[in-house]
C-alpha cells in the first residue's frame, strides 16, 4: 500500500507544550472507513502507525465517540485477544464531518465518551518501526470529526493534533482528528446544543486573549 505522510503541526489545540514535549508523537493514523470514502473495508476503520525508528509495544488505542450505544456496534477488528467497550468520558470533537486531507475547525467540546481498544494484562502487540495496527467496527451512525489517543505516547501528547489535516483515506497518515459516530436524531440535537455553547464559549476566549 502507498503510503502518504502528512506533517503534524508540533502545537496540540488547546495545549502549550513544555520544550522537551515539542517532539514527534509515536504514532500516525489513517482513517479508512467506507462511511467517509476512506477507502478501507468497514465502515469504520483505522489503520495505526509506529512512526518511531524503533518497535513498540502498543497497548491501546481510544477514539472519541458521540454514540454510547454498544448495541449499535459490530463486527470488531482488532488485534487478538484484545479487548474492546464504549466508555463514558472522550476528547475533543466538534459539529462537523472535515474531508480527508483538509483541516477541521476547532474542537467544540468533550465527546460523551471513548472507543477503547486495550490489550491484555499478559502484553500488547510488538509493532515494529513502520508498522501497523489495524482496528476497525460496523456502525450505521454518521460521524463528526473526532480525537484519538494511542498508548504508549510520548511527552505531553494527549491527543489529536487539531491543527494537522484530518487522517485519512487509506494510507495518508497524520496526526489530525478522524471521524466517529454521532447517533441519530434527537441526541444529534442535544449535543449540537451543547457545541454551540462551546462555541461561543471558544469565541469569547479568542476575543478576549
Amino acid at each position: 500500500m502507498k503510503r502518504t505522510f502528512l506533517a503534524s503541526a508540533a502545537v496540540v489545540f488547546g495545549l502549550a507544550l513544555p520544550a522537551a514535549a515539542q517532539q514527534r508523537p509515536n504514532w500516525d493514523i489513517s482513517c479508512e472507513g467506507t462511511e467517509s470514502g476512506g477507502g478501507g473495508r468497514q465502515m469504520y476503520q483505522y489503520e495505526l502507525l509506529n512512526v518511531t525508528n524503533q518497535p513498540l509495544l502498543l497497548t491501546a488505542l481510544s477514539i472519541t465517540t458521540n454514540d454510547m450505544s454498544i448495541g449499535n456496534y459490530a463486527n470488531w477488528t482488532m488485534p487478538a485477544n484484545w479487548n474492546v467497550g464504549v466508555v463514558a468520558g472522550g476528547g475533543w470533537t466538534n459539529l462537523f464531518k472535515t474531508a480527508h486531507g483538509a483541516v477541521a475547525p476547532p474542537p467544540q467540546q468533550g465527546g460523551a465518551g471513548w472507543i477503547q481498544w486495550t490489550a491484555p494484562a499478559a502484553g500488547g502487540v510488538n509493532v515494529p518501526a513502520n508498522g501497523t495496527v489495524l482496528f476497525g467496527f460496523d456502525n450505521p451512525n454518521r460521524s463528526w470529526n473526532v480525537d484519538w489517543f494511542a498508548t504508549p505516547e510520548v511527552g505531553n501528547w494527549i491527543g489529536a493534533n487539531w491543527l494537522a489535516p484530518v487522517a485519512g483515506p487509506a494510507g495518508a497518515f497524520t496526526h489530525g482528528p478522524v471521524h466517529a459516530p454521532v447517533p441519530e436524531p434527537a441526541t444529534v440535537v442535544m449535543l449540537a446544543g451543547a457545541g454551540l455553547i462551546g462555541l461561543l464559549a471558544y469565541a469569547r476566549r479568542r476575543r478576549n486573549g
